[in-house]
């Protein structure tokens, strides 16, 4: 049975454009093609339409079909691939003896490209980003949540880890509900303490910064975050991949008069209000993000 659906393919396809299904180009395909050139097509269309899927899938999964077709078309152009990296299409036109037929001698090399092709996407993409199966709003197990809840991650990132991003993760997470948010801080060039002028206005708040101690931002630990917020790191901080950026251009506080400290902590304490009320992620609960 197995071997007669190219063919039943090819019938329903001719019968769509109102052609005879048992006359001309109904059979196997005789038209030649083979060669390297044209495997190595099959290769990175299949690549790079595994890619966009991997790609698209962790940032908004419901635009996949779009990305999908949008890729399709473009590879279209950008590529000699004729079976759009589709092993099915591949041995549907094995069934159909016209100029879009493909010989079924050259079936196995055109398949086998295209296997290739994605997983050479799919271990570049683990590799890249190990969580890639998780849902791409990237959620981690919430640490001591009740009923095995999961939270949004969010990682505040500036230069020295020693000012701004703690500042910021320390409101966060004095204001999110913790089932549903959490935050962690980093710097792509960590400092060796926190900056004593925001230690002294973050104590002014009532949070003590006196014992944290900043971390290198990576890879590693900005993997699995929904959210990365940038300080003034610029093109040193990571890609996250399937995370969303956001940057907030705020000066660092190092050696600025205690005032202008105080201005920058209650700009970034502002910030993160507004941050937790977009997402809902607050006390309350309430979504209120569109």
């Amino acid at each position: 049975m197995a071997a007669h659906l190219p063919e039943t393919g090819a019938a329903s396809a001719r019968s769509t454009f109102a052609r005879r299904v048992v006359a001309e180009g109904l059979g196997t395909a005789l038209l030649l093609r083979a060669g390297g050139a044209q495997f190595l097509s099959e290769f990175v269309a299949t690549f790079g339409l595994l890619a966009v899927i991997w790609g698209v899938a962790r940032s908004r999964s419901t635009a996949v079909p779009f990305a999908v077709a949008a890729y399709i078309t473009a590879a279209y152009w950008f590529t000699a691939s004729t079976s759009f990296a589709n092993p099915a299409v591949t041995l549907g036109r094995s069934a159909s003896d016209t100029f879009a037929g493909i010989r079924p001698a050259d079936v196995p090399g055109f398949v086998a490209a295209q296997l290739l092709g994605a997983a050479a996407a799919t271990l570049l993409f683990r590799w890249l980003a190990p969580s890639l199966p998780e849902r791409p709003g990237a959620r981690c197990p919430a640490p001591g949540a009740h009923g095995g809840g999961v939270v949004n991650r969010v990682v505040f990132a500036c230069l020295h880890n020693a000012g701004r991003s703690q500042i910021a993760a320390a409101f966060f997470n004095s204001m999110a509900d913790a089932s549903r948010a959490r935050a962690v801080s980093a710097g792509t060039q960590p400092g060796e303490r926190v900056h004593p002028e925001v230690v002294a206005v973050m104590k002014e708040m009532g949070i003590d910064l006196s014992k944290a101690q900043p971390q290198r931002l990576g890879l590693e630990l900005a993997r699995g975050a929904s959210l990365l917020v940038t300080m003034g790191c610029g093109d040193e901080c990571p890609v996250v991949p399937g995370a969303r950026r956001d940057d907030w251009p705020l000066p660092d506080p190092k050696g600025l008069p205690i005032e202008r400290v105080r201005a920058i902590r209650d700009e970034i304490k502002g910030r993160v209000e507004r941050l937790l009320e977009t997402e809902g992620w607050g006390p309350s609960g309430l979504a209120k993000k569109k």
